[in-house]
């Protein structure tokens, strides 16, 4: 082809004009859409509990000595401790060079080496829970209420909620689904005295029966041929029956003195609750849903959002359901303020230049912008890079 080929040739030249543009729409279409670039999980928290210790022992029994030990890691950028009564928490970045892919292999590091500092600290000190901070913004966020002119009943609205949960959890194409403000149910056991006294049985006595009841290792070994396998009894406290029928004593006549005959064993919610949920002034419980990075938002949330109908059509009236907080809103906001903007962009620059240059001119010098926006997006194809309010900018 000779160098003036699409000056001689104006088929070829809006041809080839109109083949780019035609590449840049479709480029468009198949962009994934999201309204926060994905970023690398460089910052996490370390947490140590030492019940009872104070906010001085906490910082030189269990915050200088995990500081020291995670500068030894060359990828940690920064690291700083804030100590209180009973609390150590320990933020951790990470240096800007570390990719995405390898983020994961310096805190599995970081987990090691926490590891091996836990028989360094003090008797009593709960294992450092790392915890990474995902930079990744919520999807969507659902809410469930109590409708019903009763009392409020959390354990009904919590199993709902984890329900709905697990669904968007295993949907395609989410990173991750959790809740917020769920009920907590524990198991709480209360001594007669009058019953303990009479059975000569202290309460510490049942409280180290019941913990003994509770097995977490393996009761024996079976060796046969070439297997070696271990052997558990299905003995786990999760249910009121199973903690009632605890043996305590048995009699020289056979009978069996039992923690039910004792105390009297029910399951409730955790009193004071660790979180609460209000939207508005209704105490609710949200799920909440994150899409995965490199998709188009469009089509996960309406994935979802068919999902959540058809939960909430199974809902019972008492039950109240809303979605408060959508982000392929605020994304198809971005994306059809992008699109008005190159048309916008385009009437301006053509209707000056037809101003100053007449027609032709015009025409010739204004092809360029959508020329050059379609030859961005086919990049932006290219290179796997989504549109975003950052690309987008």
């Amino acid at each position: 082809m000779q160098a003036d080929s699409f000056y001689t040739n104006p088929r070829l030249t809006a041809l080839f004009m109109l083949f780019i543009v035609v590449l840049g729409g479709v480029s468009f279409l198949g962009l994934a859409r999201q309204e926060d670039p994905t970023m690398a999980e460089r910052y996490a928290q370390v947490n140590t509990f030492l019940p009872g210790a104070s906010a001085a022992r906490m910082e030189s029994l269990v915050s200088e000595p995990l500081e020291t030990s995670l500068r030894e890691i060359p990828e940690i950028k920064e690291i700083e401790s804030t100590s209180k009564s009973g609390i150590s928490v320990i933020s951790i970045e990470l240096l800007d060079r570390i990719s995405p892919e390898d983020t994961q292999n310096v805190w599995s590091e970081v987990r090691d080496q926490l590891g091996s500092m836990q028989a360094t600290l003090p008797r009593g000190t709960v294992e450092p829970d790392l915890r990474i901070v995902q930079p990744v913004a919520s999807t969507i966020i659902i809410a469930l209420s109590w409708r019903h002119s009763s009392d409020i009943e959390m354990s009904i609205l919590s199993r709902l909620a984890e329900s709905l949960r697990l669904q968007l959890a295993n949907m395609s194409g989410t990173e991750k689904a959790e809740s917020w403000g769920e009920a907590e149910e524990e198991i709480v056991v209360s001594l007669d005295p009058n019953r303990m006294v009479a059975s000569g049985v202290s309460a510490a006595f049942i409280a180290q029966r019941i913990g003994a009841a509770d097995t977490k290792i393996a009761s024996g070994r079976l060796r046969a041929g070439g297997n070696d396998i271990l052997v558990g009894v299905d003995a786990e406290l999760d249910s009121v029956e199973r903690i009632a029928n605890i043996p305590l004593v048995m009699g020289n006549n056979g009978s069996t003195l039992r923690v039910s005959d004792l105390a009297t064993v029910r399951k409730t919610q955790l009193d004071p609750p660790r979180s609460l949920a209000y939207h508005g002034t209704e105490q609710v419980i949200f799920v909440n849903a994150k899409m995965q990075g490199g998709l188009q938002i469009e089509n996960w949330t309406r994935n979802a959002n068919a999902l959540v109908a058809k939960f909430e059509a199974n809902l019972p009236n008492s039950i109240g359901l809303e979605t408060v907080y959508s982000q392929n809103i605020y994304t198809d906001q971005r994306m059809n303020s992008l699109a008005n903007n190159l048309i916008f962009a385009l009437v301006i620059v053509l209707l000056v230049l037809i101003w100053l240059m007449g027609i032709r001119s015009a025409l010739t010098v204004g092809i360029a912008l959508p020329l050059s926006a379609s030859m961005v997006l086919v990049g932006m194809q290219v290179l796997d890079i989504p549109l975003h309010q950052m690309s987008v900018t």
